[in-house]
């Protein structure tokens, strides 16, 4: 029988699954990962572009360059037709909107001129429903939907000349009709967007880091409606952490906390921070285990947090207790570069299974997936 941690509400990932939704029983149970399967050539990509389930079809859906699959198990898959939203069309993130019941993704074209919003209701076949204009043009990165809101929040990074980098949010809540787009404060183009996630709990709703790369620091913003971010003092970010870059930002439902993590500039070991309201976060506390590199964290839908992350010999992943990570089961099989891990696609099945995408950055293409057991 697992042990119940506590009870508590689904948490906001962009690659499957929504904001809010009914609670659940969190369980300790995760054990691993079983060991990668090598993806079809059709699906390798140095740089998924979004993953997506849908429990009501029981398919998948997944983005790569200029194209799009689904699959009903994630091993064999089938060419989507997204050319029919338009041509040249590069999803960069993607959810299923079970509201709705439809896969929504958005991203930018070929020449970087303009995003778009466009949604399936197979993954099969995509339509255009927002075309954005080119002085909005932004790469996003994410996307939140907030049910109990009717509200898209989009994050990312702009591409339209002049304000090239700088960070950049869509909110939307009227099921993408209209939008609305602002531009964070203290951000230039020396911003890499990072991290963005949702909680329905604490003050903060959501909550974005970035890397400042002249600096280095990790700069952080939270909202509490997706469309006003407040600033710190003097214009700047919410908060500032010097000497350590952003890597990733997750709510923790099972710990009500949220966890902000990083690397040392100077090691590129993994630190991370924590926050119960995500304004004020404490730390740094270097990650335990085997010396680890420029971890993600993902969260399964039992509230189990587990960090991707390089190592010294390879790829591997560990489990947070509440307290810190346990030691890092690695993969010695995977030729990765520490840093290869973004955007770390993944999915959440009903079952409790996690199914996440790795790219193999050894120069020959080839991608990994892996179920947890």
């Amino acid at each position: 029988m697992p042990t119940i941690i506590s009870t508590g509400s689904t948490t906001a990932r962009s690659y499957g699954y929504l904001a809010g939704g009914a609670p659940v029983i969190i369980y300790n149970t995760f054990t691993g990962f079983s060991n990668p399967i090598n993806l079809p050539t059709a699906v390798s990509s140095a740089s998924f572009g979004g993953f997506a389930y849908s429990p009501t079809l029981g398919r998948y859906a997944v983005a790569y360059a200029q194209r799009s699959s689904w699959s009903t198990d994630a091993v064999t898959w089938a060419a989507s037709n997204n050319s029919a939203a338009g041509p040249n069309l590069a999803i960069q993130t993607m959810i299923w909107n079970s509201v709705t019941n439809q896969f929504v993704a958005f991203g930018c074209d070929a020449s970087n001129t303009h995003s778009f919003f466009i949604t399936s209701t197979d993954g099969a076949s995509w339509s255009l429903q927002t075309y954005f204009a080119t002085t909005d043009a932004f790469s996003p990165v994410k996307v939140i939907f907030n049910p109990s809101s009717n509200t898209y929040v989009v994050a990312g990074t702009s591409v339209y000349s002049g304000t090239n980098g700088y960070m950049k949010v869509a909110t939307s809540t009227n099921g993408g009709a209209t939008w609305t787009i602002v531009q964070l404060s203290n951000t230039n183009n020396n911003n890499i967007y990072q991290g963005f996630d949702y909680s329905p709990s604490t003050t903060a709703k959501y909550v974005i880091t970035s890397n400042y790369q002249s600096g280095p620091w990790t700069a952080y913003w939270s909202s509490t409606d997706g469309i006003t971010w407040p600033a710190g003092t003097s214009g700047t970010a919410l908060g500032v952490v010097g000497n350590y870059r952003a890597q990733d930002v997750l709510w923790m439902p099972a710990y009500n906390q949220w966890m902000m993590m990083t690397y040392a500039n100077s090691t590129g070991y993994a630190y991370f921070y924590l926050s119960t309201d995500g304004q004020t976060f404490t730390g740094p506390t270097q990650q335990t285990g085997p010396t680890t590199y420029y971890g993600r964290v993902i969260s399964t839908l039992k509230g189990e947090v587990v960090a991707f992350a390089g190592t010294s010999t390879g790829f591997g992943y560990s489990k947070f207790n509440g307290t810190n990570f346990s030691s890092t089961t690695t993969f010695t099989t995977i030729s990765l570069s520490p840093q290869g891990l973004w955007p770390l696609p993944y999915v959440n099945t009903p079952t409790g299974n996690v199914i996440a995408l790795i790219s193999d950055n050894s120069g020959n293409g080839r991608s990994y997936l892996f179920t947890s057991y």
